[in-house]
């Protein structure tokens, strides 16, 4: 906190503190009347006497902290990071500042100050990405939201009672599925940390979908969780079980680079033995000796359409309710394009 005071300034600046007040906090009187050097001489002198706005203070007398939550499952894989710095970069063009958490979807937490436990500070709004089952035991305790919310993500986005924006990854994995049977792969497994939450994740629900369609077997390579290294690690016990599928689709790109350097060290040829595709579109994927097919969630899109309903929410509460659904692409590249060894 600055202990340099708005009366301080206006003494130096030879001007009212009120005049210093409208300065600093960026607003114009009523008639206008602060000339531009006015204007200025009170800002270089703030600036000379090291002025820091109490943050605390001005929050308490506008009902806004001018801070922008976004809380994410895991800070550290690159789809999640890439979020926050698009996210980042749109609320700062604001002037606003963006405090980023991660949530823990532990059922021993107090559900009745869930969200509270993760964002312990006043904020004007929150951007949950795909929380969905953080605010369902939040709404089933309290009845009611903190601040205005807004859902998003690729998976676990959609309550009636909140805005949201989403991208559809059952379309992505519908359009991978087809696209690795047109190439001719005969075995396709989807690579996992689990199949028993098919009923939450649409990528899931649409490998068991499709395949049925397709009246093919479904077959899923199981994994401890979501990291490189383990994909890595239990994909090369898999195969040393149950041979190797032709075609595998992965949760996430993450999984699907560690599945890729799994088969360089069993010496299975990508993509001539097995083609390989990820998801979420990481700029990882493109820069291999194989760049992996991946489908590429439109992360720009839906952090544009997430900030500007939010920003909505915040000056209308009452408006009705939101809710966008966004459509992911296939990039196909070498890791399918040339399954078998020949050009598809």
């Amino acid at each position: 906190m600055s202990s340099v005071t708005m009366n301080q300034i206006a003494e130096a600046a030879g001007v009212s503190r009120a005049t210093v007040s409208f300065v600093l906090n960026k607003r114009e009187r009523a008639n206008g009347s602060i000339s531009p050097e006015t204007r200025q001489r009170v800002l270089d002198i703030a600036d000379d006497l090291g002025y820091r706005p109490n943050r605390t203070a001005r929050a308490l007398v506008t009902g806004r902290s001018n801070l922008i939550g976004l809380c994410v499952r895991d800070l550290g894989m690159p789809h999640y990071a890439n979020v926050i710095r698009r996210m980042e970069n749109r609320i700062r063009q604001s002037s606003l500042h963006l405090l980023v958490s991660r949530w823990d979807n532990d059922p021993g937490v107090d559900d009745s100050h869930i969200l509270e436990d993760i964002f312990p500070w006043p904020l004007d709004g929150v951007l949950a990405l795909e929380a969905v089952e953080i605010l369902s035991r939040h709404w089933e305790a309290k009845g009611t939201w903190p601040s205005p919310i807004v859902s998003m993500g690729g998976t676990s986005y959609h309550l009636d009672n909140l805005d949201s924006v989403g991208i559809d990854l059952s379309l992505g994995v519908t359009q991978a599925l087809k696209h690795l049977v047109e190439i001719g792969c005969r075995r396709i497994a989807f690579v996992s940390h689990s199949f028993k939450t098919h009923e939450q994740d649409w990528r899931i629900q649409a490998y068991w979908q499709m395949m049925q369609e397709l009246g093919k077997e479904t077959e899923f390579v199981l994994l401890f969780d979501q990291e490189r290294a383990t994909a890595h690690h239990e994909f090369k016990a898999y195969v040393a079980r149950h041979g190797c599928p032709d075609g595998l689709i992965c949760i996430n790109d993450e999984v699907a680079l560690g599945i890729y350097r799994a088969l360089c060290d069993l010496q299975i040829n990508v993509p001539r033995d097995v083609a390989l595709i990820g998801c979420d579109g990481i700029p990882d994927t493109q820069y291999l000796e194989c760049p992996i097919t991946t489908i590429v969630q439109p992360v720009e899109e839906m952090c544009r359409i997430a900030w500007e309903m939010l920003q909505q929410r915040i000056e209308n509460p009452d408006q009705e309710i939101q809710h966008q659904v966004l459509i992911p692409t296939l990039a196909i590249r070498d890791s399918t394009q040339y399954f078998g060894g020949k050009r598809k």
